[in-house]
């Protein structure tokens, strides 16, 4: 086990891996743009969630949502649709998501009520995402006052 999956696993006990939403181009036939259009110039897009561990392997991907839908709506379309073998995590477990999922039991989302008049803040790189990879989330912890 290398040295950073040791640190996290120090820091968050019950994280198995990281959630995380993105968009990619679709091409798609001429007939069925509509509903993959999104917003701005009018491309196509298609949602894609995945799943990863601390080492960066992949653990679950789902790719299927048409046009743009916030992460957290694609979470609970997934996560309650019995065909999408979406599986959550065992009891005390927890996967580490950005600020657009909800917190719940399963998931460890960033606090948002952070004070906004730190002179210094003193912040610890927590997690980030491999730079080819589909995540581009990085957890900060600040220290409190």
């Amino acid at each position: 086990m290398s040295e950073r999956v040791r640190n996290l696993k120090e820091i968050f006990p019950g994280a198995i891996g990281a959630l995380d939403g993105t968009l990619i181009h679709a091409v798609v036939p001429l007939n069925q743009q509509a509903r993959y259009r999104g917003r701005g110039r009018g491309d196509c897009f298609q949602n894609v969630l995945a799943m990863c561990d601390f080492n960066m392997i992949f653990t679950y991907v789902w790719a299927g949502w048409e046009g743009i839908a916030h992460d957290a709506r694609v979470l609970r379309e997934v996560a309650f649709d019995p065909n999408s073998r979406f599986s959550f995590p065992p009891p005390n477990k927890y996967y580490l998501c950005d600020a657009a999922y909800p917190n719940t039991r399963s998931f460890l989302t960033p606090y948002r009520n952070t004070r906004k008049k730190e002179k210094k803040p003193k912040t610890v790189l927590l997690f980030s995402g491999h730079p080819f990879s589909l995540f581009s989330t990085t957890i900060i912890a600040s220290s409190p006052l």
